[in-house]
Parts: structure tokens; sequence; C-alpha cells
């Protein structure tokens, strides 16, 4: 039979249950976050500008610039950071199977404590009828004269 502490275990789970989406998708963004720092890091850059001196000369400027970086992953780093966030977000998808499996068992649980309470209320209602139907009878032998010091006892 489940008892209060594990309906409020239940009331945990759901709670626990509906952060879910928001750990998985903190887990992913660590993991394109990660793998954007292997990548190719490009960044382009443009200026233009017109300084005047004097009434007569006016100079002006351009500028484009265009830079690109390619880490390089010497110690390992990027690669250990990028492997621990994809197995960071392969242990939450696991730990939101195991709350599934733990809501699904909780479930089942309640539904079967509530098929023995109601055989259970059926059991009981079906001895107090037999017990009364006893007392009348002990009754009608008592008052026949026909009862035993057993039976009144």
């Amino acid at each position: 039979m489940v008892t209060a502490p594990e309906h409020a275990s239940g009331f945990a789970l759901i709670a626990r249950g509906a952060t879910a989406d928001s750990d998985f998708g903190e887990a992913r963004a660590e993991l394109r976050q990660a793998e954007a720092d292997r990548g190719l890091n490009l960044s382009a850059d443009a200026g233009a500008g017109v300084r005047k001196v004097s009434s007569e000369s006016r100079t002006s400027s351009h500028t484009l610039g265009l830079d690109g970086s390619i880490p390089l992953d010497v110690s390992g780093a990027l690669a250990d950071r990028e492997r621990a966030a994809g197995l960071n977000l392969v242990a939450r998808q696991a730990d939101a199977a195991q709350l599934r499996s733990d809501l699904a068992r909780d479930l089942l649980l309640a539904a079967i404590d509530g098929a023995e309470a109601l055989q259970r209320r059926a059991l009981l209602d079906r001895q107090t009828q037999l017990a009364a139907q006893l007392l009348r009878l002990i009754e009608l032998r008592f008052t026949q004269g026909l009862a035993s010091s057993v039976d009144v006892l």
C-alpha cells in the first residue's frame, strides 16, 4: 500500500520532470558551444571615414579586414570539454528515462493500491454482513432457549 511519504516522492518526481526540459536545453547548449569552440572562427570588419582638415583639403580612408583562426587543441582540453558536454547530455537523457520509469512505477503502484483498497473494503463489508447474520442466529437461538453458554458469550 502506498504511504504518504511515497506520495510525496511521487510529487517530487513530477516537479523534477517539469524542469527536465530546461535541463536538456542547457545540456544541448553546452554541447553546441563546445563543438563551436573547436571549429573555425571567422570575423570580418570594414570601415570608412572622411576627414576634412581645411576647406580645400579632404582626406578619406577605407579599411577592410578579415580575420580567421583555427584553434589548435594541443593539450586536448577542447576535445575533452566537447566529450564531457556530450556525456552530460547522455546522462541527462538517462535521468529523464529513469524519471519516466519512476513515474510509471508510481502510477502502477497507486492503481494497485486503489484496487487493493476496494477489495479490502468489499471483504470487510462481507465480514460485517456475516457477523451481523451470525449475531441474529445466536439471538434467535437464545430467544428459543436453544443457545449454549458459548453462544451467549
